[in-house]
């Protein structure tokens, strides 16, 4: 095989199971660029990203930058890749970089291109009730999963997926696929294709109003929300709140409940642990039985 130094771009776990899988085929990176550490968690303790935390158990250098400046170019430029593997990365990378390495920037996208652009795609397919989604490998070019297409693998839904896991299992089956894929592009034995831009649909980022629900909504409806947004945002939902309500106030006050914990079953969704704001987790019998609903 050609040159294989390449340089990886990617920060939270989803990122790891990509380089755990190539790493198995011994396609280590030469320099990994994740996001800065950052803040977690109400005490706002300073954590390091998981691809971090992979390149340090993997002694490998690693770049952090706020932002791709010059000095990040050159910073990267020098470590001189044959090409790039992207994922989860989460940030545009500019022209003057993606032109100045040989083979380009390949890039894992954890669905089958152009459908489920942008930074959700994982998400979709499960509140749309998709049975099937995958993997891209493109080229990245300036626009947002705009390049071409290298490289795509189907997977088929079930219907019970939850968004964290899925995107786990695509990230890792991107990683086997630039296994296969890399030796090739790099011999010219694969011609990439133009997506089709026409039939092109974008996801969005996510919010906590996303999760916000009516127990009254269709249970399949509520089923797939609940999948698609947990852990996080994780489903919540509101209640007046009469201990909070002062007489004649309009419209009343009321009570965040999230839901911890729920089941489907004989097409019911139904919570079985919630936690009131301000309050200790406590079962839905006892929340329902609390509260008179």
């Amino acid at each position: 095989m050609k040159n294989n130094n390449f340089i990886f771009f990617g920060t939270p776990d989803y990122a790891v199971h990509t380089l755990e899988s190539l790493k198995l085929s011994g396609f280590l990176p030469s320099l990994i660029v994740c996001s800065p550490d950052a803040k977690v968690g109400r005490k706002q303790i300073l954590t390091a990203p998981p691809a971090k935390l992979f390149a340090l158990q993997n002694n490998m250098p690693i770049l952090q930058p706020t932002k791709i400046d010059q000095a990040t170019v050159d910073g990267i430029l020098k470590y001189a890749p044959a090409y790039a593997v992207v994922a989860a990365y989460g940030k545009i990378l500019p022209n003057i970089l993606l032109d100045a390495v040989p083979y380009g920037f390949l890039n894992v996208h954890p669905s089958l291109l152009p459908k489920y652009r942008g930074p959700a795609p994982e998400i979709a397919p499960i509140l749309n009730g998709d049975t099937k989604t995958g993997v891209t490998i493109i080229l990245l070019d300036q626009l947002v999963d705009h390049g071409p297409i290298l490289a795509q693998e189907e997977i088929v839904l079930n219907g019970n997926e939850f968004s964290h896991d899925l995107a786990k299992n695509l990230f890792e089956i991107g990683g086997k696929m630039l296994v296969n894929i890399i030796p090739k592009w790099l011999e010219g034995k694969i011609n990439s294709t133009d997506q089709d831009h026409t039939q092109a649909t974008l996801t969005y980022k996510t919010k906590k109003l996303d999760a916000k629900i009516n127990l009254s909504d269709d249970p399949k409806i509520l089923w797939a929300k609940w999948r698609a947004y947990y852990p996080w945002p994780g489903l919540y939902f509101e209640i007046d709140n009469p201990h909070q309500t002062k007489l004649g106030a309009k419209p009343p006050s009321k009570l965040h409940v999230k839901i911890n914990k729920a089941i489907f079953a004989d097409n019911q969704f139904t919570p079985t642990l919630v936690t009131p704001e301000g309050k200790k987790p406590i079962t839905f019998t006892e929340f329902k039985k609390a509260h008179k609903i």
